[in-house]
């Protein structure tokens, strides 16, 4: 079958359906540097020594950068109030298999739909994060607490508005929140121990592919792995954690997913189903590495893997151009991300995966075409 016959195939069978873009943000570009003031920096450290209970999040479908920079943030608050309670917590009670090896993991709570221990809490953190829906089930569960406690948003992803908060700390130029957490911690005082220099060093491996994907930030992000290094980072642990861990379900979903991969002109695209993953024995999780495995790929020029879930598909995208922006492209549907690196999630079934398909078939050959 020819490009344009698999396009016009979708289109067919997606009977017209079409999700409704978003508003994209208006204060912030696809690269904007740091954005905190002198005064944000006094104010959310005084926040951090003066609280008695802090919550600190990671996101939903969480990476190597959202817990190590969770627990990281924790150290931070340790740091400022030795005597402050840190609750850390994965919100959708999910930890990647691989990622057990980060020191600290173990200590974060899991939040299942059982209540946890949140009355007092007086701060909330939200690392990796543009704004506190992100936390998925604990948003739903506990929307008064977050509707009532100041939060403190550190991020690398461009926002989609402003969301109330005590302080924001936004740089979208940096190739992970850990990143931006470094500078953070010299601007506050705070010396990077071993421990906190080898969360650090996970999230901007985790995010970085391992420094394979620098995206125009190279001199700064090297400086920032030295000083790392230099201060204790066991680098060891890091790579072999992130690089050598894969479980055997990953082995097995990889090789279902990369034989089912099909390319639609220059989009090269797979996706993991429930069927899959009772098949190869693996977890949602095993197949997160593949979008960046395919986007390698000669000829491609945006990649995308889907997965299935119950009335909706949650989309990994990635691409090798900044003339192709899936950070925007993901903002038609409620998601967003970095310029080469972004993901969403959109109600439907396999018409609504196909007009995605179409839509981002046809956004990157006109990307390609102006690049």
């Amino acid at each position: 079958m020819s490009d344009e016959q698999r396009v016009d195939a979708l289109q067919g069978r997606n009977n017209g359906i079409r999700a409704e873009a978003t508003t994209a943000p208006q204060s912030f570009s696809s690269r904007s540097g740091p954005t905190w003031t002198e005064a944000d920096l006094v104010r959310a450290w005084e926040a951090m020594a003066r609280a008695t209970h802090v919550l600190i999040p990671t996101h939903v479908n969480t990476d190597g950068d959202g817990i190590s920079s969770a627990l990281a943030m924790a150290e931070i608050v340790r740091a400022a109030n030795p005597a402050a309670r840190v609750t850390t917590c994965i919100p959708d009670g999910k930890l990647p298999p691989p990622l057990d090896f980060i020191p600290g993991v173990e200590t974060m709570a899991r939040y299942t739909g059982l209540p946890l221990p949140l009355d007092d809490v007086d701060l909330i953190i939200a690392p990796d994060v543009p704004e506190v829906r992100r936390f998925g089930p604990l948003y739903e569960a506990y929307q008064s607490l977050f509707a009532r406690v100041p939060v403190i948003i550190v991020d690398h992803h461009i926002p989609r508005g402003e969301e109330p908060a005590l302080a924001r700390f936004i740089d979208t130029s940096v190739i992970a929140v850990d990143s931006l957490i470094v500078r953070l911690c010299g601007q506050w005082g705070v010396p990077l121990t071993p421990l906190l220099a080898t969360l650090l060093l996970t999230g901007m491996s985790s995010d970085s592919s391992s420094f394979m994907r620098v995206e125009g930030n190279g001199a700064p992000t090297f400086e920032t792995l030295a000083a790392l290094c230099d201060a204790g980072a066991d680098y060891k642990l890091v790579m072999d954690g992130l690089r050598r861990r894969k479980t055997p379900g990953s082995v097995a979903v990889w090789g279902a997913l990369l034989s089912r991969a099909t390319w639609i002109k220059h989009v090269l695209w797979t996706e993991v189903t429930p069927a899959m993953l009772i098949e190869t024995g693996a977890d949602e999780s095993d197949g997160e590495g593949v979008v960046n495995w395919i986007v390698g790929t000669r000829g491609v020029g945006a990649a995308v893997i889907f997965y299935q879930g119950q009335g909706s598909w949650r989309a990994s995208l990635r691409s090798t151009t900044p003339a192709v922006d899936v950070a925007a492209f993901a903002r038609r549907y409620g998601g967003g991300g970095h310029v080469m690196a972004s993901g969403c999630t959109f109600a439907g079934s396999l018409p609504e995966r196909d007009a995605f398909l179409v839509a981002l078939v046809a956004y990157t050959e006109a990307g390609l075409a102006s690049g």
